[in-house]
């Protein structure tokens, strides 16, 4: 749950006068917020309603078109997601130029959650080249773990850990902790597609344990799955099966239902191959019919360091493994 914005005397946003500045500040950080921490739905409600003409061409409406943006990509609305993208960078460059580098990084974002793997590796090399012309570290982790999820998702993962490494070397360097736990997965599902099953665990369960410190539930929440998968590789399934079941009514609470699916799906695995066809048959029921296994959610990388492309391969990438063919 997602506590309200302060103000420095202590209230919420809601006590701010609505024709204020800080409200609106207050409001789009607020989206911003609810799109990291997988509440999709939620973040583009928050931002339904328009800005005031006073605020037409800030800042502020250029980062509330890029929330609209990645936030419509999670929830498959494609073409919304590039129209909001069209928008924020003609805004940023007329008025706000030092927010390219921004519009870049979600602009990679989606390209790879529609497909376009090489059109979203320029992407994120303009965003990263933008970073360091400003000198923004905070995008330069942003984009450089990026890269490390977009050459993961060409095969690329030795490429991928070297970029991943510079990225979560950055990103400890400035403090940006969130960007450090999306670091720490990625490089996880690299060492899964090489085979090192001990450095993938390490790095799931400190990618795990970063976004819980940082409240970034829906985060938290999917590295988990990582850390079942390992499991399941090695076979140790009654592992497995806990990981997954101590979390499961929280999963079922977000937006992001390819969460829930990733869990129903491990979970109707184990239990076949456990031969337990009443556990599975439970899950197949308890997913009201969704769950179908060996289906994983079509989607791209997560926003920033971004996790969308960790989502359409992981499982795919599992199953290689389990049926003995290389990744």
């Amino acid at each position: 749950m997602v506590r309200p914005c302060r103000t420095p005397t202590g209230g919420s946003n809601s006590t701010l006068p609505p024709n204020s500045e800080w409200y609106w500040r207050f409001n789009v950080l607020k989206a911003e917020i609810l799109v990291w921490q997988h509440l999709d739905d939620q973040s583009l409600a928050l931002n339904q309603t328009d800005l005031p003409p006073s605020l037409a061409t800030s800042d502020l409406a250029v980062w509330r078109r890029l929330s609209q943006a990645v936030a419509s990509a999670y929830v498959h609305r494609l073409p919304d997601a590039r129209r909001y993208l069209d928008e924020a960078e003609a805004m940023a460059e007329a008025h706000h130029a030092e927010l390219l580098g921004q519009v870049a990084l979600r602009r990679g974002t989606v390209l790879l959650g529609d497909g376009a793997v090489s059109d979203a590796e320029s992407a994120y090399h303009r965003a990263l080249l933008l970073a360091r012309e400003e000198k923004n570290p905070f995008l330069e982790a942003a984009a450089l773990g990026s890269l490390g999820v977009v050459t993961a998702k060409q095969q690329h993962y030795d490429q991928s850990l070297d970029w991943n490494r510079a990225a979560l070397q950055l990103s400890r360097s400035i403090g940006a902790e969130s960007s450090v736990a999306r670091v720490l997965g990625n490089m996880g599902w690299s060492f899964v597609e090489l085979g090192d099953d001990d450095n993938a665990l390490e790095n799931y369960r400190q990618a795990e344990e970063a976004a819980r410190r940082n409240g970034q539930i829906g985060d938290e929440l999917y590295w988990r799955t990582g850390i079942a998968a390992v499991y399941h590789l090695e076979r140790d399934y009654r592992s497995a099966e806990a990981v997954l079941k101590q979390a499961l009514d929280q999963v079922r609470r977000q937006d992001d239902k390819s969460i829930a699916s990733e869990y129903l799906n491990e979970l109707s695995e184990l239990a076949l191959e456990t031969g337990n066809w009443a556990a599975a048959e439970g899950v197949f029921k308890g997913s009201g019919g969704s769950c179908a296994i060996g289906w994983r959610p079509d989607r791209g990388a997560r926003h920033h360091v971004d996790l969308w492309a960790h989502r359409r391969n992981q499982g795919g990438a599992t199953a290689r493994r389990r049926a003995g063919s290389a990744p």
